[in-house]
């Protein structure tokens, strides 16, 4: 079985999640999928460009921090062959090793 890290991004450029989609490629050995609300097409062909599988959707109202585990729980209900998820934050995370290891 394989590992899956997530993320979700709002409005995001390539320059706010530089840090955390190099060191998690890096480092971590599994799948890396970001979940994306608004994002700029720039941000898009940066994820694209780094192998990062991306589900775009669309905000329903709530607040953005509720509808990012909603999202997670969808995707994840819809594929449920992983052995570990990881969520981060993406902006302000850095990977120094392999979360899973």
């Amino acid at each position: 079985m394989k590992d899956l890290l997530i993320g979700n991004i709002t409005r995001y450029t390539p320059d706010k999640i530089h840090n955390w989609v190099q060191s998690a490629k890096r480092h971590f050995k599994g799948e890396i999928l970001v979940i994306v609300y608004d994002v700029p097409e720039e941000t898009i062909e940066y994820l694209k460009a780094n192998n990062i599988t991306i589900v775009n959707t669309q905000a329903t109202g709530l607040h953005i921090v509720v509808q990012r585990f909603l999202d997670i729980y969808s995707y994840l209900s819809s594929n449920p062959d992983y052995r570990y998820v990881v969520v981060t934050d993406v902006k302000d995370v850095i990977f120094q090793r392999d979360p899973i290891q």
